[in-house]
């Protein structure tokens, strides 16, 4: 594949990296477009709709010249998985986390997600798709690095702190209305758990349905193309306002053509990131989504920075400094052990 082949040549550590900073980034301004689209009053699920139909047809067309030649065959199993999947990891997942922003800032929604570190951590382990470890000082630097992730994310979520003035911000912050009441609150954040545990589950079983279908930018367009599907029943059976399913040359197109095509590539980075370097991996830049949505909403939405999401996200980049460095102490002593196991004597 062209794409994979181009990260793979930056290198093993740094293409990984600069790839899921990308994909986050994506995440986060996308978060942002569709919070400034509901606030004009757009429906969710007909928004939603419209996303996985740029995105099936732009990963479709991607597919048909990237894996024209290494497309594996499907089956009626392989089928049923991908259609799970796309139900797990982007139907049900979307529609809970566009539906919370009319409850939450997505600068919250973006906080909540930083629990997925941990809840993917835990998931990785009782799998087995992750050694705990925790008699090795990089097992528990993993293990401090994914608490301290989670922890700068609960700063951010529960201490506002003063107002840092940058000349950007108005004193109060862009709303949908409905979020200043409590119970709309909880609410909102009950949907972004149930999108916690949709994703968290999505990331574990990733690597093994990419391995079982080894075409990273066909997979995603199948998942984009059931997600599509799904989503059509949704929007029929939700909402029966043909008003709400015009679209015109207005922020709602942009969201819808920005989110299809660029949420789709972050797909398949997140997927050949969770094939080579694990579910954790991938997991722990989900953080990053916070730091960006907070400066995006600052600068785009002019909502108010607070010295909590300054104090929080500082946290949040120890936490994944700390990860990353476990990570890479660890892969350079498994290639160490390898090395020394090949290059041992035979006695005979």
């Amino acid at each position: 594949m062209v794409l994979i082949r181009c990260m793979e040549r930056s290198g093993k550590s740094l293409g990984p990296l600069l790839g899921m900073l990308a994909a986050e980034f994506i995440s986060a301004s996308s978060n942002v477009i569709g919070r400034a689209s509901l606030i004009q009053g757009t429906s969710s699920v007909v928004l939603n709709f419209y996303t996985f139909v740029s995105g099936a047809i732009f990963m479709a067309f991607l597919a048909l010249i990237i894996d024209r030649n290494n497309r594996p065959q499907l089956n009626k199993w392989l089928c049923f998985r991908i259609f799970v999947m796309a139900f797990l990891g982007m139907t049900l997942p979307q529609n809970m986390i566009v539906a919370g922003l009319y409850f939450i800032s997505s600068t919250i929604e973006s906080a909540i997600c930083n629990t997925l570190p941990i809840v993917t951590y835990i998931w990785a382990v009782a799998l087995k798709q992750e050694k705990l470890d925790l008699n090795t000082w990089w097992g528990r630097g993993k293990l401090f690095g994914t608490l301290t992730n989670v922890s700068g994310a609960l700063v951010i979520m529960f201490w506002n702190g003063s107002v840092v003035n940058l000349n950007l911000a108005s004193a109060t912050a862009t709303t949908l209305g409905a979020n200043s009441d409590l119970g709309y609150w909880f609410l909102g954040v009950a949907m972004m758990v149930v999108a916690i545990f949709c994703t968290s589950s999505w990331i574990i079983f990733l690597g093994p349905l990419s391995r079982s279908y080894p075409a990273e930018t066909s997979l995603n367009a199948l998942m984009m193309f059931f997600s599509m599907v799904q989503q059509l029943v949704i929007a029929v059976i939700l909402n029966h306002h043909t008003q709400q399913w015009r679209l015109g040359w207005n922020l709602e197109l942009l969201y819808i053509l920005y989110t299809g095509i660029f949420l789709g590539l972050a797909n398949v980075v997140m997927t050949w990131c969770c094939e080579t370097k694990g579910p954790i991996f991938v997991a722990s830049f989900i953080p990053f989504i916070i730091v960006f949505s907070a400066i995006l909403e600052t600068v785009f939405l002019q909502s108010p920075l607070h010295i909590g999401s300054v104090v929080g996200s500082i946290v949040v980049l120890v936490g994944l400094y700390i990860y990353l460095w476990s990570k890479y102490k660890e892969e350079q002593k498994q290639m160490l052990d390898g090395y020394e196991s090949i290059e041992a004597p035979t006695v005979s």
